[in-house]
């Protein structure tokens, strides 16, 4: 779940660097959507997700480590 809590810079929702990064390259891809099919958007926004599911893992993995450690 997300914190929604104020944090030390006044943000109120805070988004992890994958979701982002994510957002932004789906964003680049919306022009591209006018113009191809819809099975070639699937083709590729799978990239997409795939990276950000991978950035997420190693994050989450990383942070296991350093909070059990």
């Amino acid at each position: 779940m997300a914190d929604t809590s104020m944090d030390n810079a006044g943000v109120l929702f805070w988004v992890p660097a994958p979701h982002l990064a994510g957002v932004l390259m789906l964003l680049a891809l919306a022009p591209v959507a006018w113009v191809v099919d819809l099975l070639v958007m699937g083709w590729l926004t799978t990239p997409v997700v795939l990276v950000v599911s991978f950035w997420e893992g190693r994050l989450l993995r990383e942070r296991r480590r350093n909070d059990s450690g």
